[in-house]
């Protein structure tokens, strides 16, 4: 074996590796977690009942959300067993297996990507709807809220396109669409979470104003208290993400 092939051998069994570790049982995990939450809120649900059309709705989210957890789990357990096929069942070379390899990732990242998008702007849309709900009395609020929604939703279908382009045509754009399309969903939690946030400290101004004696949160403090740490919690993992693409693409 040459120097060049032990290199590209190397090459793949640490790519093989990530899949499995960084990416397949990570997968598993956060499925695992989601179906668990799901199944609380489904009970939760069942014994209050699914009244309301904005109750409705976020249920019809949910159902979508759950749908691209399960596409993106099947994804994940076809790419294991399409990398074992290609790696250690192919006949040929080491270059025919490589050139094998790296023409399933091609397919299957785009085939992946999709879940993801939706994923992403359902959970977006149902941050900013919260946002909405709570500031329904300001025009400013909503359309800050609608426009950056309406970006994040057309970043998000570009982003797939160019995707299915450069696969199908072996070229590659110059458009950064997957650190642009992640910043506007940056921007939605980022906004939604602020202005939740702003809401939660004039409603505690306003209980001091009432009662000098206002210690203990009240029921809605503690709901936006809520809203608003798991909010910056998201941003931040955000965040990290974006930082740390732009250190792996070199932007």
């Amino acid at each position: 074996m040459t120097p060049e092939e032990s290199s590209d051998l190397s090459l793949l069994g640490q790519v093989l590796y990530t899949n499995l570790f960084g990416g397949s049982i990570f997968t598993f995990l956060l499925f695992g977690l989601y179906i668990l939450a799901f199944f609380i809120a489904l009970c939760t649900s069942v014994k209050t009942g699914i009244q309301g059309r904005p109750h409705k709705v976020l249920w019809g989210c949910m159902i979508i959300l759950l749908l691209c957890y399960v596409w993106n789990l099947v994804e994940q357990i076809l790419i294991l067993i399409v990398d074992i096929k290609t790696t250690f069942i192919i006949s040929g070379s080491l270059d025919t297996v490589l050139d094998t390899y790296f023409a399933r990732v091609g397919k299957t990242d785009i085939v992946g990507s999709v879940p993801f998008n939706i994923n992403l702007v359902v959970g977006d849309a149902i941050v900013a709807w919260r946002a909405w709900a709570i500031w329904s009395e300001s025009r400013i609020a909503k359309l800050l809220l609608a426009v950056l929604l309406i970006g994040n939703i057309g970043t998000n279908i570009a982003d797939i396109v160019l995707d299915v382009i450069e696969s199908d045509n072996t070229t590659f754009t110059t458009i950064p669409m997957d650190e642009i399309s992640s910043s506007f969903s940056l921007a939605v939690n980022l906004l939604s979470t602020m202005l939740i946030a702003f809401k939660a400290w004039r409603h505690r101004q306003t209980l001091k104003m009432i009662s000098a004696n206002t210690m203990k949160h009240s029921r809605v403090e503690r709901i936006l208290l809520f809203l608003v740490e798991s909010g910056v919690v998201y941003c931040s993992i955000q965040w990290a993400w974006n930082m740390d693409y732009r250190n792996w693409t070199g932007s």
